[in-house]
């Protein structure tokens, strides 16, 4: 994933189906790793320098994407798990800190659905 493409995302530089297409298939990877090795990689390719702080506005925007059926649950999986393993993304608080490893990988956190999602938003 890019740095940059997540950047333009966030600042609505481009939708989520725009953004959807730039990761689908680093997250086809990502999902087969996962389902049949347990673990998988993310790579952020990032500019050096720049860091991004993530704040409640962008968990909203992957968690609205994901619930509007723009992006998959792999998928959200995916940005998170980038967000949270990448030092250039830096959480605006613990709170946001929190909710962003919640949607991270199933095999940690269990079935994410929209029902579940939902109710996170509601936290907020």
């Amino acid at each position: 994933m890019n740095y940059s493409d997540l950047k333009r995302f966030f600042d609505s530089q481009i939708d989520a189906l725009t953004f959807e297409k730039l990761i689908h298939d680093e997250v086809q990877m990502y999902k087969h790793n996962l389902l049949t090795k347990k673990y998988a990689p993310v790579t952020v390719n990032y500019i050096e320098n720049e860091y991004m702080t993530i704040n409640a506005f962008h968990l909203k925007k992957i968690c609205d994407a994901f619930l509007n059926g723009y992006i998959s649950d792999y998928e959200m999986f995916y940005v998170a798990d980038g967000i949270q393993l990448c030092h250039h993304f830096i959480f605006e608080n613990d709170e946001v800190e929190d909710m962003f490893y919640l949607i991270t990988d199933p095999e940690i956190n269990g079935e994410i659905n929209k029902e579940y999602i939902t109710n996170l938003l509601s936290y907020i």
